[in-house]
């Protein structure tokens, strides 16, 4: 995984991660001892992420701190189909950002192609009326 290390104070803050997996459990594992509110998506929770959920209860079973201290790793349910379709709509967004730059890129070669044509008639007409000036040319 690259571009995962970042320098910010993430105690407190609120973060989801996507997935009840070995990867998302190796993210919760990383990034539970800078104490964030996580969020857990999944359709499915694997045991270990069962096991981080229980150990975070037992904490909270030993402490007298309030409650909502230790409430930093919660379980959403969430029906697969919904998710595909979450999924698709993001990279339906990404293809119309993707298609908007390359119409301003095709729009830009456009204008540049013109200009060049607009010179090459240009000088196609200076050339054409010095060639005629030099000649004696019925018309």
């Amino acid at each position: 995984m690259s571009y995962f290390p970042f320098f910010i104070k993430i105690k407190g803050k609120k973060g989801v991660v996507i997935g009840g997996g070995k990867h998302a459990v190796f993210k919760v594992q990383k990034l539970l001892p800078f104490e964030p509110e996580l969020t857990v998506i999944a359709p499915e929770m694997s045991e270990e992420m069962e096991s981080l959920a229980e150990k975070k209860e037992q904490k909270k079973a030993k402490t007298q701190l309030p409650q909502h201290r230790f409430e930093r790793v919660k379980k959403i349910y969430v029906d697969p189909l919904a998710i595909a379709g979450l999924m698709m709509a993001a990279v339906l967004l990404v293809s119309m950002v993707l298609g908007a730059l390359t119409l301003e890129t095709a729009w830009q070669n456009l204008e540049k192609a013109e200009q060049y044509v607009y010179e090459l008639q240009t000088q196609n007409a200076v050339m054409t009326a010095s060639f005629r000036s030099g000649y004696q040319l019925e018309e």
